[in-house]
């Protein structure tokens, strides 16, 4: 009888934690997308171009597209739109604790609404940021004024002419409803700009400059979407780890 109890169990966990696991992706948005475009940069701002109004353009880029931006691969150059970003609007926090909607916009899907929720610290260390310039150096700057930096700074050489490249990343995420569905997810966009025969030692002392200077670049991003487990999910999936346990205590006593 107590056997008999136990497979029960076990076949109803099995069941559950399946159940949890198919039901996951039920009603959530995924996908990938690649877009590239131009800003300006400062010490407290970025500015995506055209420069001013509080936004700026970009193109998507076919290719590599996925999931609900899979059609993007055969439609290039789709424009969208994307908030600017400064220490007051859009502080780099630890925690996602920005609420920002309409952070950007694609004229082609336009029910999918974003909302930013966190601009992520930079999470390389800052000793080599004032070293001499060289080869294969990382830098994020410490935090000035309560103020943390987004920006994961890079050199690198080129192995023809010997001069040092440099790129800046930073990262963003929230989430994204698609407004005629109702679907959900999680998106996170990863910026990447190159800045060609200037180090990042010469772009920090460019933009930090007093009275503050500016530095004109190309980026590209990825944007990731993923799915938002749903509570019933995550109940399904608890409720088949709990039976497993009951069915563990049960053989033990058994034996």
């Amino acid at each position: 009888m107590v056997l008999n109890i136990g497979r029960s169990i076990v076949s109803a966990a099995i069941l559950a934690g399946f159940l949890g696991t198919a039901s996951t992706s039920f009603g959530a948005i995924i996908g990938q997308l690649d877009f590239a475009g131009s800003a300006t940069v400062t010490a407290n701002a970025l500015d995506f171009t055209p420069a001013g109004g509080g936004s700026g353009q970009f193109q998507t880029i076919a290719g590599f597209n996925s999931g609900v931006f899979g059609g993007l691969n055969t439609i290039p150059g789709v424009v969208g739109n994307i908030l600017d970003r400064d220490n007051t609007t859009q502080p780099v926090t630890t925690t996602p604790t920005l609420n920002i909607p309409n952070y950007l916009i694609l004229g082609a899907i336009p029910t999918l609404s974003f909302t930013l929720h966190q601009v992520k610290p930079g999470n390389f260390g800052s000793a080599q940021c004032g070293a001499p310039a060289a080869n294969q150096q990382n830098c994020t700057l410490a935090p000035v004024g309560g103020l943390m930096s987004p920006y994961n700074l890079t050199n690198s050489q080129d192995p023809t002419t010997g001069a040092i490249n440099s790129q800046a990343a930073f990262t963003v995420s929230g989430t994204v409803m698609n407004t005629s569905t109702g679907e959900t997810g999680d998106f996170q966009i990863t910026f990447t700009a190159l800045f060609n025969n200037r180090s990042y030692q010469n772009v920090i002392a460019t933009v930090l400059t007093p009275p503050g200077g500016a530095v004109d670049t190309p980026y590209a991003a990825r944007l990731t979407i993923t799915a938002v487990p749903e509570p019933s999910s995550v109940l399904f999936a608890l409720s088949g780890f709990s039976l497993l346990s009951l069915s563990a205590i049960i053989r033990r006593r058994r034996s």
